[in-house]
């Protein structure tokens, strides 16, 4: 046919919408990375920070600031790795999966040290005992997971 006003021949589909993930999903990611995240810096982060502050021959019987640094830095990698895969893997929900995660980790901790009180009056520092390790990592998380998905306008 040579009618110019005619119908091209090739299928045309609506383009495909990226699936949202479910509540299903993300409670399973939520719970399975903060138990990977929680282990790994609550007993990983401080062996490796004992280990270094040691080999820098600074331990004593005290937890020095460099030991909680070297702590808190790692906990925060941690915990940013664990929010970041979560993200990814929550199909589209990357805030909810992330912040989920930091959530439970901040819940544990808080209630571990025994509330505002506990974190008030320990024998850590204000700067270690208040550091968004937790929840500021997971926000940046899933950021980054949404830019990188080329999200960014949502």
């Amino acid at each position: 046919m040579n009618n110019p006003y005619a119908p091209p021949g090739a299928h045309v589909e609506d383009p495909e919408l990226p699936s949202r993930g479910g509540v299903l999903r993300i409670a399973g990611v939520v719970l399975g990375l903060s138990l990977v995240t929680l282990t790994l810096s609550w007993i990983l982060a401080p062996m490796l920070a004992s280990e270094l502050t040691k080999l820098a021959g600074l331990a004593t019987n005290q937890p020095s600031k460099i030991f909680l640094l070297l702590d808190l830095i790692m906990s925060c990698a941690i915990f940013f790795f664990g929010c970041f895969l979560g993200a990814r893997a929550s199909k589209g929900r990357p805030f909810l999966a992330a912040l989920g995660i930091g959530l439970v980790g901040w819940l544990v901790y808080f209630v571990e040290v025994g509330g505002l009180y506990g974190m008030l009056y320990s024998k850590y520092p204000l700067w270690y005992e208040f550091f968004p390790s937790h929840l500021g990592t997971a926000l940046f998380a899933a950021y980054l997971v949404r830019h990188l998905n080329g999200r960014g306008d949502m």
